[in-house]
Formats: structure tokens, sequence, C-alpha cells
């Protein structure tokens, strides 16, 4: 990687700061806030919606960057563009429901067919979805598909609700998969589509790290669960990184928001509905602070995933066995202080 992309990363990075200043001003004047209510984590209005930033920051300075400093093929730049387009619609549905509060069917049925759009984009086009129609799996395995993408969607946007966690995460997730990428397949567009994102994520965590002045919203956190649904379908039809690689990488959102559904599911009738019961909205309530839980969840990442992602990629055979290993602490403290925490 040589110093252009430096530069373009520091570019994008110090303008991903200067544009959130200024939505941060904008969002205040015309009252894009968002009020406390009983389930939320802070107690003061907080400008929202400002995910809108990462997105358009994103998805231009890709497109820029694939079309005027990388050697591409037309293929590469049309998966681009295609997931840049489902990337700008989901982006809208978040900021109008962090604005006005659009109904949760209504998003449902979006992300449906986003993720539909995703699995389209890497078919390539008609012809390959008909002939795969044939197949007597490719229906349940297109339902899961659609399914997975959906769920993990959702998973960004549940890991949002304590100042810094999705956002950090992310940029460890973006970073981590972008580095194995990059020393076991070298220097690619999937690198560099993720290593991009860090740097823009890492730009608007200045202002949403605790305590937030910004909050990025179901703009933000939709985005980003599109994004990397996209991303891990190709990095996976690329033969980029191992899908335990993946799980490991993603497996403290996966398994915290998984694990504390099934739990709710068990423990009450009202599942579906709106709550804090995460593990770690829970730990914020206990220590009284955001910015512990989150700096450990950024300490657990280095220490604890990220090794064990790199050690994955590396032997293949036992990436069950590293998955394994990954998720036991995740699940211990779910048990310990998610859903069963809350009802006591």
């Amino acid at each position: 990687m040589n110093e252009d992309y430096f530069q373009f990363f520091s570019i994008v990075f110090f303008s991903t700061i200067i544009i959130t200043y200024l939505y941060r001003l904008i969002a205040i004047k015309l009252g894009f806030v968002a009020i406390p209510n009983l389930r939320s984590s802070h107690k003061k209005p907080i400008p929202t919606g400002g995910g809108i930033v990462i997105s358009f920051v994103y998805i231009i300075s890709f497109i820029y960057l694939l079309f005027f400093l990388e050697q591409t093929t037309k293929e590469i730049f049309q998966v681009a563009v295609g997931l840049a387009m489902g990337g700008i619609a989901i982006t809208i549905v978040g900021f109008i429901d962090d604005i006005f509060n659009t109904k949760a069917f209504t998003k449902l049925i979006i992300q449906i067919i986003l993720s539909i759009w995703i699995i389209f984009i890497f078919l390539g086009n008609l012809d390959n979805i008909l002939s795969l129609t044939s197949n007597l799996y490719y229906w349940p395995l297109m339902l899961a598909a659609i399914f997975l993408l959906v769920w993990l969607i959702n998973v960004f946007n549940f890991m949002d609700a304590i100042d810094g966690m999705a956002l950090s995460g992310s940029i460890m997730i973006a970073w981590s998969a972008a580095l194995i990428i990059f020393f076991t397949q070298g220097n690619n567009e999937n690198s560099v589509m993720l290593f991009l994102l860090g740097f823009i994520c890492l730009a608007f965590l200045l202002f949403n790290f605790p305590p937030a002045s910004i909050f990025m919203g179901d703009a933000g956190s939709l985005f980003l669960g599109y994004f990397f649904g996209g991303i891990i379908v190709k990095t996976f039809i690329d033969g980029d990184i191992h899908i335990w690689t993946w799980l490991i990488i993603l497996s403290y959102f996966l398994t915290e928001t998984t694990l504390s559904t099934l739990m709710r599911i068990k423990l009450t009738k009202d599942w579906y509905k709106a709550h804090r019961s995460l593990s770690y909205q829970n730990l914020a309530r206990i220590l009284n602070s955001h910015r512990k839980v989150t700096i450990g969840s950024i300490i657990f990442y280095i220490c604890w995933l990220f090794p064990l992602a790199i050690l994955s990629s590396i032997y293949i055979d036992v990436g069950f066995l590293m998955f394994i290993s990954a998720i036991i602490p995740i699940v211990i403290m779910v048990i310990k202080y998610g859903p069963l925490f809350s009802i006591k």
C-alpha cells in the first residue's frame, strides 16, 4: 500500500471531522435531536442522524478511490456501485427513522429488499438467478442468506445503545478484516474498502466517544450492518477471508445480540419490543460509565478476538475451535449480565 492511499485516507479522515462538526450544528438548529426516554442510556437531548455523514462520505470516497486511484475491473466497479445504491437507500431509511420514527415493520421490509439486493449484486445477472432456481437447495439457502443479512443489519443497530460501542466495534471489525486480507492476500479492493471505512468511523468516533456529542442513529448503524453484510459476501466469494474468521471478528456483536434475543424469547412475551437488557447496557449502568464499557470492548477485541481471528486465518482446519474460544467469554458475560440480570 503506497503513500497515495495514506494521503487519501488522511484527507477523508479530516473531511469527515469537518463535515460531522457542521452536521452537528445544523442538527441542533433544525431540532434533529434524540430525546431521552425510559429506554435511553443518555440523560439530555443529543443531535442524532449523524450516520448520514459516515454513509455518504464513505460511498463518495470509495467510488472516487476505485475510479481514480485503483486499477480495477468493470465487474468490481459494478459491484461497488450496486452496494453504494443499497447503502444510500438504507441510510435514507435510517435517517428518516431517526427524525420521524418510522414503523418497525416498514424498516423490516426495506431491510429484506436490500438483503435480496446484495445477493442479486453478487449473482451477477438474471440468467444466473433463473439457473439457480431449478436447484433443489436454492430456496432454503436463499432464505437463510436473506435472514442472516437482515439479522446482521439489526445486530449493528442493537449494539448502538451506549456511546461509542457500535462505532468502536465497527472500527475493530473493519481493520481486523482489512489487516488479515492485507497480510494473507495482499492489497486489494476489499482491504481498501475496510481500511477506508475504519478511518471514517474513527473520525466520527471523536464526536461519539463517551460522553457523546452526537449520535449516528439508524442512519449509521443500519448502513454499517448493510455494508458489512455486503463485504462479507464479497470476501467469501473472492476467497479473501474464511467464514470462521469472519465469525470470530463479528463474534462479540453476534453473540451478545443473538444470545440475548434467544434468552428474551424464553423469558418474556414481548421479546421483540425495544429494551435495554443487553449485557453491555447493564454493565454501563452498573459501572455508571459508558466509557469504561466501550474501552473494555476495544481491549477485548485487540487482546482476544483479533489474535484468534489471525490464528483462524492461518490454521483453517481448527477455525471452529477458535470460534468457540472466541465466544466463551461473551456467553459468560451475557448469561451473567444480560436479560437474566435485567429481570432480577
